[in-house]
Protein backbone atom coordinates (compact mmCIF):
# COMPACT_ATOMS: atom_id res chain seq x y z
CA UNK A 1 0.00 0.00 0.00
CA UNK A 2 1.22 3.36 -1.13
CA UNK A 3 1.32 5.82 1.84
CA UNK A 4 0.17 8.96 1.03
CA UNK A 5 -1.08 9.84 4.25
CA UNK A 6 2.29 10.79 5.76
CA UNK A 7 2.73 11.05 9.28
CA UNK A 8 -0.62 9.54 9.67
CA UNK A 9 0.43 5.96 10.44
CA UNK A 10 -2.74 4.54 12.14
CA UNK A 11 -0.99 1.20 11.53
CA UNK A 12 1.63 2.10 13.18
CA UNK A 13 0.05 4.01 16.25
CA UNK A 14 -1.71 0.49 16.57
CA UNK A 15 0.65 -1.75 16.46
CA UNK A 16 2.37 -0.23 19.15
CA UNK A 17 -0.12 0.13 21.65
CA UNK A 18 -2.21 -3.19 21.12
CA UNK A 19 -1.59 -6.53 20.43
CA UNK A 20 -2.65 -6.26 16.58
CA UNK A 21 -2.63 -9.23 14.90
CA UNK A 22 -1.68 -9.33 10.88
CA UNK A 23 -6.07 -9.38 9.86
CA UNK A 24 -6.50 -6.47 12.27
CA UNK A 25 -3.31 -4.68 10.30
CA UNK A 26 -4.96 -5.34 7.36
CA UNK A 27 -8.46 -3.82 8.50
CA UNK A 28 -6.23 -0.36 9.32
CA UNK A 29 -4.72 -0.79 6.27
CA UNK A 30 -8.32 -1.00 4.07
CA UNK A 31 -9.62 1.54 6.46
CA UNK A 32 -6.71 4.55 5.86
CA UNK A 33 -6.81 2.95 2.35
CA UNK A 34 -10.08 4.23 1.62
CA UNK A 35 -9.46 7.41 3.25
CA UNK A 36 -6.65 7.92 0.96
CA UNK A 37 -8.46 6.98 -1.94
CA UNK A 38 -11.63 9.48 -1.26
CA UNK A 39 -9.43 12.48 0.82
CA UNK A 40 -10.53 15.33 -1.38
CA UNK A 41 -14.22 14.19 -0.99
CA UNK A 42 -16.47 15.73 1.45
CA UNK A 43 -19.35 12.74 1.01
CA UNK A 44 -16.86 10.12 2.42
CA UNK A 45 -17.73 9.49 5.82
CA UNK A 46 -18.06 6.55 8.52
CA UNK A 47 -21.33 5.27 7.04
CA UNK A 48 -19.80 5.08 3.80
CA UNK A 49 -16.41 3.44 4.83
CA UNK A 50 -18.60 0.94 6.46
CA UNK A 51 -20.28 0.16 3.13
CA UNK A 52 -16.70 -0.13 0.91
CA UNK A 53 -15.44 -2.56 4.10
CA UNK A 54 -18.31 -4.57 4.45
CA UNK A 55 -18.59 -4.22 8.35
CA UNK A 56 -21.48 -2.86 10.11
CA UNK A 57 -21.60 0.37 12.39
CA UNK A 58 -20.90 -1.53 15.78
CA UNK A 59 -17.86 -3.53 14.11
CA UNK A 60 -16.17 -0.91 13.02
CA UNK A 61 -16.59 1.43 16.09
CA UNK A 62 -15.32 -1.60 18.20
CA UNK A 63 -12.66 -2.54 16.31
CA UNK A 64 -11.26 0.71 15.97
CA UNK A 65 -11.75 1.89 19.69
CA UNK A 66 -10.08 -1.56 20.41
CA UNK A 67 -6.59 -1.07 18.15
CA UNK A 68 -6.19 2.66 18.48
CA UNK A 69 -8.28 3.85 21.31
CA UNK A 70 -10.21 6.25 18.58
CA UNK A 71 -13.50 6.52 17.38
CA UNK A 72 -14.01 6.10 13.20
CA UNK A 73 -14.92 9.69 13.01
CA UNK A 74 -12.24 11.27 15.64
CA UNK A 75 -9.89 9.34 12.96
CA UNK A 76 -11.70 10.56 9.82
CA UNK A 77 -11.74 14.10 11.18
CA UNK A 78 -8.17 13.87 12.12
CA UNK A 79 -7.21 12.51 9.07
CA UNK A 80 -8.60 15.52 7.06
CA UNK A 81 -6.80 17.94 9.48
CA UNK A 82 -3.49 16.17 9.02
CA UNK A 83 -3.90 16.26 5.34
CA UNK A 84 -4.60 19.84 5.06
CA UNK A 85 -1.58 20.83 6.71
CA UNK A 86 0.77 18.75 4.46
CA UNK A 87 -1.73 20.54 1.73
CA UNK A 88 -0.19 23.98 3.12
CA UNK A 89 3.38 22.29 2.96
CA UNK A 90 3.10 21.47 -0.69
CA UNK A 91 2.05 25.63 -1.46
CA UNK A 92 -1.60 25.05 -1.29
CA UNK A 93 -3.36 27.79 0.07
CA UNK A 94 -6.04 27.44 3.07
CA UNK A 95 -8.86 27.13 1.40
CA UNK A 96 -7.35 25.19 -1.32
CA UNK A 97 -5.92 22.98 1.88
CA UNK A 98 -9.75 22.98 2.95
CA UNK A 99 -11.27 21.05 0.02
CA UNK A 100 -8.27 19.06 -1.40
CA UNK A 101 -8.38 17.43 2.24
CA UNK A 102 -12.03 16.84 2.00
CA UNK A 103 -13.76 19.89 4.16
CA UNK A 104 -16.81 21.46 2.68
CA UNK A 105 -16.22 24.49 4.62
CA UNK A 106 -13.00 26.22 5.12
CA UNK A 107 -13.63 27.62 8.49
CA UNK A 108 -14.59 24.74 9.80
CA UNK A 109 -10.97 23.44 8.46
CA UNK A 110 -9.60 26.40 10.11
CA UNK A 111 -11.51 25.61 13.28
CA UNK A 112 -10.10 22.00 13.35
CA UNK A 113 -6.73 23.18 12.34
CA UNK A 114 -6.08 25.39 15.50
CA UNK A 115 -7.90 22.93 17.50
CA UNK A 116 -5.51 19.93 16.52
CA UNK A 117 -2.19 22.45 16.44
CA UNK A 118 -3.30 25.42 18.02
CA UNK A 119 -2.32 28.01 15.31
CA UNK A 120 -4.46 29.11 12.80
CA UNK A 121 -3.93 27.54 8.80
CA UNK A 122 -3.06 30.65 7.84
CA UNK A 123 -0.48 31.85 10.69
CA UNK A 124 1.22 28.09 9.68
CA UNK A 125 1.05 28.77 6.17
CA UNK A 126 2.61 32.07 6.87
CA UNK A 127 5.75 30.45 8.75
CA UNK A 128 6.31 27.83 5.86
CA UNK A 129 6.53 31.18 4.10
CA UNK A 130 8.66 32.42 7.06
CA UNK A 131 10.57 29.02 6.17
CA UNK A 132 10.10 27.61 9.44
CA UNK A 133 8.24 25.18 8.52
CA UNK A 134 10.06 22.14 9.89
CA UNK A 135 8.75 23.71 13.48
CA UNK A 136 7.20 20.54 14.96
CA UNK A 137 3.35 21.73 15.87
CA UNK A 138 1.30 20.62 18.85
CA UNK A 139 -0.70 18.17 17.53
CA UNK A 140 1.56 16.73 15.11
CA UNK A 141 2.99 13.26 15.50
CA UNK A 142 6.04 12.10 14.32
Amino acid sequence: MEKNHHTFDLVSYAVTHAAVDEPDKRFLERFLSILDTHTSSPDINVTMIESMMNTSHSTLFRKMKRLTGRSPQDIVADYRVTRGMHFLREGFNVSESAYKSGFSNPKYFKTCFLKKYGILPSKYKKMIADGLSNVELAGESK
